[in-house]
């Protein structure tokens, strides 16, 4: 009978690919079948509908239907125990996991990602650890909905165009002090792209006369970063990759940034992993 690891995302982008990934790993190794539960991600959106990795299906399952199924079965025995006869009430999110400095939570359980041969059919885990999301990344294909939308703003773009990138929300940077050491080359480009998900630094851009380009949509209320906000899931996961997409395709690519969405981006644009979605003239 086959056996499961259900897997609840947690973080940014870069976060989700690199768990995903480890998890993939384990599963392929453990003759398993990873179900990725992207309802349950920080992003609340079901993959399939932006997303796929064809060269894994033998291994991966991402449509919540199929998961539902797989997980009701009252058959399962599951891992940690705590949740033998409970994951209905997970898929339903009636249990949320809590978040510590030592991994996922549920109660007095934290769900520690699997170093022993484990005999349960399914095994519960959640994490959202930082790497090189690359690493999946090369797998993954777009939706046509989700690259529609990245070619309908790549092309309002004048070329050739800096792409800047500066997060400064959960992770600081200087951004004064990086436009300030990088002023010439911002200002030799007559079209700018910036991503950031600050709108104080969109503003500080705007403010030295620079005619900055940027769809990010930003929330009209307090948040920690934009993929824990408050923001429409289908716009909040579409702004994100269309900012990935146009910042990879830009002619130069600068940023302050620490975190493992810059690097991911600077991968993807030395990857050119975007180029073959581009929708020519």
């Amino acid at each position: 009978m086959t056996k499961y690891l259900y897997f609840e995302p947690k973080g940014g982008f870069n976060d989700v690919l690199c768990s995903t990934a480890l998890c993939l790993g384990y599963c392929m190794r453990n003759n398993r079948v990873l179900l990725v539960n992207g309802l349950k991600s920080d992003y609340k959106i079901h993959f399939p509908d932006y997303f796929e990795t064809p060269r894994f299906n033998k291994y991966i399952i991402y449509d919540i239907e199929q998961i539902k199924t797989i997980c009701l079965r009252n058959s399962h025995s599951i891992y940690p125990s705590v949740f033998q006869n409970e994951m209905n009430n997970i898929l339903s999110g009636k249990i949320e996991f809590t978040y510590t400095k030592n991994g996922f939570i549920y109660k007095d359980t934290t769900l520690k990602f699997p170093d022993k041969n484990i005999t349960e059919d399914i095994i519960v885990y959640s994490c959202g650890g930082g790497g090189y999301g690359i690493q999946l990344l090369r797998h993954v294909v777009f939706k046509k909905n989700v690259i529609d939308i990245c070619n309908a703003r790549y092309k309002t773009l004048h070329k050739p165009y800096l792409g800047i990138q500066i997060r400064n929300t959960d992770i600081k940077c200087d951004y004064v002090q990086f436009f300030n050491e990088n002023e010439t080359l911002i200002k030799s480009y007559s079209e700018i792209y910036l991503a950031t998900d600050d709108v104080n630094v969109l503003t500080f851009f705007r403010d030295k006369g620079l005619l900055v380009k940027n769809f990010t949509t930003f929330p009209g209320e307090i948040f920690i970063n934009l993929h824990n906000s408050k923001i429409d899931p289908s716009v909040k996961f579409t702004d994100m990759i269309s900012d990935m997409f146009i910042l990879s395709l830009s002619n130069q690519l600068i940023s302050p940034s620490a975190g493992g969405f810059a690097r991911l981006i600077a991968n993807a644009k030395d990857e050119d992993y975007f180029k073959p979605f581009v929708e020519r003239d």
